[in-house]
């Protein structure tokens, strides 16, 4: 624990150093600028604090060192998804941070765990094959998977949609947002509380700025994303709030909570490009909704 908490301190302070540097593409598919800057620092905060009431409820646990090395993981998982500008490298971070959170949904090793892990792994695997499909057919329209160059060379008509709309699948997964929202109650009630933290948390910073980047910089104007993300906020903060109304437990009553949270959090995502507000909207609220 003391070692994870150090490299994430030292994270912290290399992110920090990096917030005042120009901004630059690195591996031709990791771009270091603010958007990456915040993702970083907020993940890694996330993650510290999550650490803080993990010391204490899995010490001595026979896989504590497990414990803190799939937390690092899907942690990097999740920064990765917010840096990437390749769909290729989006896939690899998209299982980088869902691979590590379905062995901890499951840590416990009790039944409500095991049963949470599963559907965790499948839904995740299930909208994973879908959201490789859409990279694959982007790929075949655009003849790229790098953001730039996709975004000047797909065409319009509906196998954009249908490709836009299998890669969204995978991201909104990790966003918890409808329709892909149904392992949120059963991993936020099953899994270790500490974990439950995690998962509803860390991996959701992640994925909205990799939404917001794609709006941004892979998808032409001219695609009907907007509208879309916008239909989706709107039925995932209705469904959010409204099931709330119905949870007699009180782990259940957070879950539906988070998942209203990725309605509001879509909202700048759908005005990605339309608003000089857009960015700084979405990441105060991803610092905030981490912290709270």
């Amino acid at each position: 624990g003391a070692i994870c908490a150090a490299a994430l301190i030292a994270a912290l302070a290399f992110a920090a150093f990096a917030v005042g540097r120009p901004d630059v593409m690195t591996f031709d598919a990791f771009m270091l600028d603010p958007l990456t800057h915040a993702t970083r620092i907020i993940v890694l905060t996330a993650t510290l604090l999550v650490l803080w009431p993990a010391a204490t409820t899995i010490r001595r646990h026979p896989r504590e060192t497990e414990f803190y090395v799939l937390i690092a993981l899907a942690a990097l998982g999740s920064i990765l998804l917010g840096a990437s500008s390749d769909l290729l490298v989006l896939v690899a971070a998209y299982l980088l941070a869902s691979i590590p959170a379905y062995a901890l949904a499951g840590f416990g090793k009790d039944a409500p765990g095991t049963e949470a892990a599963l559907k965790y792994f499948l839904m995740g695997a299930f909208l994973g094959i879908f959201m490789l499909l859409g990279v694959t057919v982007l790929y075949g329209l655009g003849g790229a998977t790098a953001y730039d160059p996709l975004r000047t060379g797909l065409p319009t008509g509906p196998a954009v949609t249908i490709g836009v709309v299998a890669l969204l699948a995978g991201l909104l997964f990790k966003a918890g947002a409808v329709p892909a929202h149904y392992w949120v109650p059963d991993v936020t009630e099953g899994a270790p509380p500490v974990v439950a933290a995690f998962v509803t948390t860390v991996p959701k910073i992640g994925a909205f700025t990799a939404l917001y980047r794609i709006a941004t910089e892979a998808l032409p104007s001219s695609t009907d994303l907007p509208l879309l993300l916008a239909l989706i906020a709107t039925a995932t903060m209705t469904l959010g709030n409204l099931a709330a109304f119905g949870q007699e437990k009180v782990r259940r009553l957070l879950a539906y909570s988070t998942i209203s949270q990725a309605g509001y959090l879509l909202v700048p995502v759908a005005m990605a490009g339309r608003s000089d507000l857009a960015e700084p909207a979405l990441l105060f609220y991803l610092a905030a909704y981490a912290a709270t």
